[in-house]
């Protein structure tokens, strides 16, 4: 399934997870204290809770944000902001987010290393 998966995007190396917050948990751990994760005010509950105890153990900061609007997230974007979390369709309002729009603001911020992540 992960070489499959890689291949799609002609990727050498791909991770399956069994869940969602698997992914995330791993995700945050690969992170750095002082590191700083911009993510959609609108989450799956599960995903708003492991961002306030996991990240901030860590001393992650975390800000949560209406996506769509992208002044807000450039306002919102600082110079440690390592990860741009979103989930599309949002759970459980079900809004859109508009991740091409969202990535190319989180491209003006070269520190990000993650960006348009969808579950």
């Amino acid at each position: 399934l992960e070489r499959c998966l890689a291949s799609l995007d002609n990727g050498k190396f791909g991770l399956a997870f069994s869940s969602g917050l698997g992914t995330l948990t791993a995700i945050i751990t690969m992170l750095k204290s002082g590191d700083h994760i911009l993510a959609e005010r609108d989450l799956y509950s599960g995903t708003n809770v492991a961002f306030v105890q996991i990240a901030r153990k860590l001393n992650i900061a975390v800000d949560f944000v209406n996506l769509a609007d992208l002044d807000n997230v450039e306002a919102t974007m600082k110079p440690n902001t390592r990860l741009v979390w979103l989930e599309t369709p949002t759970n459980p309002l079900l809004k859109v987010v508009d991740i091409v729009a969202v990535c190319k603001v989180a491209h003006k911020f070269p520190g990000v290393s993650f960006q348009g992540l969808v579950e």
